[in-house]
């Protein structure tokens, strides 16, 4: 991943996972939607999933890992 975009990626990932529909996230970190819908196809991509559910769940669980 990009070090430049990885801030931008954890900010739209972890909206995601708060249940922040992916049409308010852009106003709420400061980018457009297409910049949003390109950073969730470039998560996915990065975790190799193709459902938005998925990622969420993916996302969930590595948050999980973490924790």
């Amino acid at each position: 991943m990009n070090e430049l975009w990885a801030p931008t990626h954890s900010a739209v990932a972890a909206l995601l996972l708060d249940g922040v529909p992916a049409s308010r996230i852009g106003p709420a970190i400061g980018i457009t939607a297409a910049s949003v819908s390109r950073h969730i196809d470039m998560i996915s991509r990065w975790l190799r999933v193709k459902n938005r559910a998925v990622l969420v769940a993916t996302l969930a669980l590595m948050a999980a890992e973490e924790a």
